[in-house]
C-alpha cells in the first residue's frame, strides 16, 4: 500500500505543474480570447461552446452560464449548429448536477437541432448523453440500445475517442447489473482505446470503474491500484468529478478492510469536491461511507448526522416524479417525430395527386390531337388503321398509369395505418404509465404511512419497555405488508420486460400440470374437472404465460365455488377464424360484469369474503394482450362463470 502512494503522489508532483497550467491556460486564453471579441457572430458562438467545454469537469453552473449566452445568439444569428452544442452542453453540466429531467429535456432539443442539420457527431454525442441519463433511472436496456447506436455513429466517422468512452460507460453499465465478466471485456476495450490517445479524463474514469469492479469481486490491492493510477492522472489535471470517483473507490476499500479514519480521509475529500460542483450523486455516496464509518467507531451522533445528510441527498436526487418527466419526455419526443413523419408522408400524397391530375390532363390534350387528326385522315384506310392503333396504345398506358396510381394509394395507406397505430400504442402506453402511477403510489403508501407512524410513538429511552415489543411486531406486519406489494409490482413489470419466446404447447398437458399443482385444493373442495381438447390441443405461445394464466383460472373456480354445490370446471378449445379459443366454465358464485375494470383492474376483487389480492385476473388479462390475444368473461351471480381466451393458431 505504501508503494501505491508513493506512485501516486510521485506521479502527481511530476504532472501537476504541467497539467494545471495547460487546463488553467486554456480557460484563460479562451476567456482573453472572448473578452476582445467584440463582434457577434458564429465565432464568438464556438468560443462560448470550447469555454464551456474547458469548465465542463470543473464548474457546471460556468458551463450552464456560457451555453445559454451561445443558445441566446445562435437563436440571433440562426445558427442552429451552435444552438446545438449550446444545448448539449447545457445537458452534460445538468446531468453533472444530477438533475436528470433537465439533462434530458436539453439533449433532446440539441438531438432534434442537430438531426435538422444532419450532424452526425452530434447526434452520436446526444445518443451517449440520453444513454447516460437512462443508467441513472436503471433503465439499462434503453441505456445499451442508445451506447450502441452512438458507437455505430462514431465507427463511421473514425472517433476513436468517443468509441473509447462509450465502451467504458458499457462497461459500467454491465457493472451496476453485476454481471463483472460483460464490464471487465468492454473496459479493457476501453482502456485499450484511451490509453493510447492524448486526452485522458475518460481514461481516468474507466479506470475508476474498473476499481469498482476489482472491489466487488474482492481483489482490494488491485483495485486500489486502478483507483490511484485514476487520481495520478485526474488530480492534475483538475477534473474534480473524476478525483471524487477515485477518492469515493479508495475510501470504500479501506472501510472494507477496516481502516476506518483512513477512509473518512478520503471520504471527505470526495465530499467536499463533490460540493463544490455540485455533484450530489457522490456527496451522497461520501455521506454514506463517513456514516457507517463513524458508526464502527462507536460514534453514533456523527453517524446519523452523516446519514441524514445521504438520504436527503439521494431522496432529492431521483423520486418517482423525475423518471416519469423523464419517460414523458422521451416518449414525446418519439411521437412528435411519427406525427412529423404523418405529414411528410400526407404531404407526398398531395403532391403525387397533383401530378397524376397534370398527366391526366396530358392524356386527355393527347387525345384531343389525335380525334382531330383523325377527322383530317379518315378518309384514307392506311390513316384510319394508324389512328385506331395510336388509340389502342393510348388507352393501355391510361389502364397501366391507373393501376400504379391505385398501388402508390394502397402503400400511402397502408404506411399511414401503421403510424396511426404506432402513436396509438404510444398514447396508451402514456395511459398505463398514468394508471400505475397512481396505484403503485396507493398501495406504497399505505404500509410506509403505518411504518412511520409506528416509529413515531416507538420509545427510544426505555428500549426495553413491553410497549416497544408490541410496536416491533406491528412493525413486521407493515414490512411484510409492503414487501409483498413491491413483489406484486415487480411481477406485473416483468410481464412487460419478459423476452418473447413463443414455443409449440399442448394445452392438455399444461392442464394436466396445473391440476397436479392443485391436487390439494381439488380434493378438498370434491371439484370435478371435465376437459376436451379433441377439436385442438396445439397452441403457439409463451409457456410461462399460458401456465400462468390455466392456474389463475382453475385456483380461482375453486376459490369462489358456490357453497350449495361441488365445483364443476369445465375446459374444452376451439379453432375460431384462425385462433385458439379456450374456455374456462365454471358453476360457482358468478358475478355482476357491467364493471369491467373491477373484474380485470389491479387489486380489484369481485368477492371479499375469500382471501385474496386482487392481482390474479389483472395478471391473466396483461400476459394475455402481452401475447397479442384478448379475453371475454360471462358470469351471472349465483350461477357461474365462463372466461374465454382467444390467442392466434401461428
Amino acid at each position: 500500500m505504501y508503494s501505491l502512494r508513493k506512485l501516486y503522489l510521485t506521479c502527481c508532483l511530476f504532472l501537476s505543474c504541467v497539467c494545471i497550467f495547460a487546463q488553467q491556460n486554456r480557460i484563460d486564453s479562451l476567456q482573453i480570447i472572448l473578452t476582445n471579441h467584440h463582434q457577434e457572430d458564429t465565432n464568438k458562438v464556438s468560443l462560448l461552446v470550447d469555454l464551456a467545454y474547458a469548465y465542463q469537469s470543473i464548474n457546471p453552473d460556468s458551463v450552464l452560464s456560457l451555453s445559454k449566452q451561445a443558445y441566446q445568439l445562435s437563436e440571433k444569428l440562426s445558427y442552429p449548429k451552435g444552438q446545438a452544442w449550446a444545448m448539449h452542453r447545457a445537458g452534460n453540466a445538468s446531468w453533472m448536477k444530477a438533475n436528470y429531467p433537465a439533462a434530458m429535456e436539453h439533449t433532446l432539443v440539441a438531438l432534434r437541432l442537430f438531426e435538422g442539420i444532419n450532424d452526425k457527431k452530434g447526434i452520436a454525442n446526444c445518443y451517449n448523453l440520453i444513454a447516460n441519463t437512462h443508467n441513472m433511472d436503471k433503465n439499462y436496456e434503453k441505456a445499451m440500445e442508445y451506447y450502441f447506436k452512438s458507437i455505430e455513429i462514431f465507427e463511421q466517422l473514425g472517433d476513436k475517442f468517443s468509441i473509447g468512452r462509450a465502451y467504458s460507460n458499457i462497461g459500467r453499465t454491465y457493472y451496476v447489473q453485476n454481471n463483472y465478466p460483460e464490464a471487465i471485456t468492454y473496459l479493457e476495450k476501453a482502456l485499450s482505446i484511451l490509453g493510447a490517445l492524448q486526452e485522458k479524463n475518460i481514461y481516468a474514469a474507466a479506470l475508476n470503474t474498473m476499481g469498482d469492479v476489482q472491489q466487488k469481486l474482492g481483489d482490494y490491492q488491485v483495485a486500489l491500484s486502478y483507483y490511484f493510477q485514476s487520481l495520478a492522472i485526474s488530480e492534475p489535471l483538475n477534473i474534480k468529478r473524476i478525483i471524487t470517483y477515485s477518492t469515493r473507490g479508495i475510501s470504500e476499500v479501506y472501510q472494507l478492510q477496516g481502516k476506518y479514519k483512513e477512509s473518512n480521509e478520503f471520504a471527505k475529500r470526495t465530499m467536499d469536491i463533490a460540493k463544490e460542483i455540485g455533484y450530489r450523486e457522490n456527496v451522497k455516496n461520501a455521506a454514506f461511507i463517513l456514516s457507517a464509518n463513524y458508526k464502527s467507531l462507536g460514534d453514533y451522533q456523527q453517524s446519523l448526522w452523516y446519514y441524514t445528510l445521504g438520504s436527503v441527498e439521494k431522496d432529492s436526487m431521483f423520486n418517482a416524479e423525475k423518471e416519469r418527466q423523464i419517460e414523458t419526455l422521451r416518449s414525446n419526443y418519439e411521437l412528435e417525430k411519427q406525427q412529423k413523419e404523418i405529414s411528410l408522408l400526407t404531404k407526398e400524397q398531395q403532391l403525387q395527386k397533383k401530378e397524376n391530375n397534370t398527366l391526366i390532363l396530358f392524356i386527355v390534350v393527347i387525345l384531343l390531337i389525335l380525334l382531330i387528326l383523325y377527322l383530317q385522315l379518315h378518309w384514307t384506310r392506311r390513316d384510319k388503321r394508324l389512328l385506331l392503333e395510336q388509340k389502342q396504345l393510348l388507352q393501355q398506358q391510361k389502364e397501366e398509369i391507373r393501376t400504379i396510381n391505385d398501388h402508390l394509394e394502397e402503400i400511402v395507406a397502408d404506411r399511414t395505418y401503421e403510424l396511426s397505430k404506432t402513436i396509438e400504442n404510444l398514447t396508451k402506453q402514456n395511459q398505463d404509465l398514468q394508471q400505475f402511477s397512481y396505484i403503485t403510489s396507493h398501495n406504497l403508501r399505505a404500509p410506509v404511512a403505518r411504518i412511520l407512524g409506528l416509529l413515531n410513538i416507538f420509545n427510544q429511552e426505555d428500549m426495553n419497555d413491553e410497549f416497544n415489543k408490541q410496536l416491533l411486531l406491528h412493525l413486521r406486519t407493515a414490512s411484510v405488508s409492503l414487501d409483498e406489494v413491491i413483489k406484486d409490482l415487480t411481477n406485473i413489470l416483468s410481464i412487460n420486460k419478459t423476452v418473447i419466446v413463443k414455443e409449440r404447447l399442448k394445452i392438455s398437458e399444461v392442464v394436466t400440470s396445473e391440476l397436479a399443482h392443485l391436487e390439494e385444493q381439488v380434493s378438498a373442495s370434491n371439484a370435478l374437472i371435465k376437459t376436451n381438447f379433441t377439436e385442438i390441443d396445439n397452441i403457439y405461445a409463451i409457456k410461462v404465460y399460458i401456465q400462468s394464466i390455466v392456474h389463475n383460472l382453475l385456483s380461482n373456480a375453486i376459490k369462489y365455488r358456490s357453497p350449495n354445490r361441488n365445483p364443476l370446471i369445465e375446459i374444452n378449445t376451439k379453432l375460431q377464424n384462425n385462433h385458439v379459443c379456450i374456455y374456462f366454465k365454471d358453476n360457482g358464485l358468478g358475478f355482476d360484469t357491467k364493471d369491467s375494470y373491477k373484474i380485470f383492474g389491479l387489486y380489484q376483487r369481485m368477492h371479499t369474503h375469500v382471501e385474496g389480492k386482487g392481482m390474479g385476473l389483472y395478471m391473466v388479462k396483461t400476459q394475455v394482450e402481452a401475447m397479442n390475444g384478448r379475453i371475454e368473461v360471462e358470469s351471472k351471480p349465483n350461477e357461474g362463470t365462463t372466461f374465454k381466451i382467444y390467442i392466434s393458431y401461428n
